[in-house]
This record gives C-alpha cells, structure tokens and sequence, in this order.
C-alpha cells in the first residue's frame, strides 16, 4: 500500500459489503490467468458500465465515469493498483456507458479486440 487511505474513505470502505470491499482492496490485472481477465473486463463493460446506466438513465452516465474513475485513482495512489490496469478497466467501463447511451454497436469490435490482445497476452502468445 502506497499511503494509508483517507478518513473518509476508510470509512467508506468499513461500510462496503464484503464482496465490494474485497473488490476494492485487492485490484489486480491478472496477468497470469487470462480468463479471470477475460471476465473481469466483461464484468467491467456490461456491470460496471452498461447496467448502472440502463437502469437509472443516461443522465447518469457523466456520474457513473466521475464514479469509476474516483475508485481507479483511489486503488492507484492508495492500494498499490497498477496505472495501466486502472486506464483498462476504465476504458471497458467507459465503453459499456458510451454504448448504453449512443446504441453505437461497432463500438463492440474494437473493445472485443482489446480483449482478446489482453487474453493472448496472458496466454504469452
């Protein structure tokens, strides 16, 4: 851990139900198991981006990046979280929102190309 995390936050983090909490003090960009990447960034995409906006309204979408991008820097500059792990799991994050808002479809292939350079990666192809 890199420094302790503020007040507020580690009041925050007490809070979490134990399956957030263990989310957010453990990041990790699997680089050994491609498919806990695999899922992770799925997960990212469609529950973390997509489905917090489908639900409450595109009006949210500003909201739930400001959210996630808060969480990315918090386990970056306090947890130990690698920076090139925290811009991934935005970009996926970002792309769920930006397609639940737009219906923009073809956004699906580069993101599906990323994920699968990410799972070669892992599978040291």
């Amino acid at each position: 851990m890199k420094d302790s995390l503020p007040a507020p936050v580690a009041a925050l983090v007490r809070i979490m139900p134990p399956w957030l909490r263990g989310l957010f003090l453990t990041p990790s960009a699997f680089p050994d198991d491609p498919r806990k990447y695999a899922r992770n960034q799925v997960l990212h995409f469609a529950l973390v981006g997509a489905l917090p906006v489908a639900l409450i309204g595109a009006w949210f979408a500003p909201v739930s990046l400001a959210l996630y991008a808060g969480w990315e820097w918090l386990q970056w500059r306090y947890l130990g979280g690698e920076l090139s792990d925290g811009l991934e799991d935005m970009a996926f994050q970002s792309a769920g929102v930006i397609l639940c808002v737009t219906l923009v479809w073809p956004l699906l292939v580069p993101m599906g190309l990323i994920l699968g350079a990410g799972v070669a990666l892992r599978r040291g192809l």
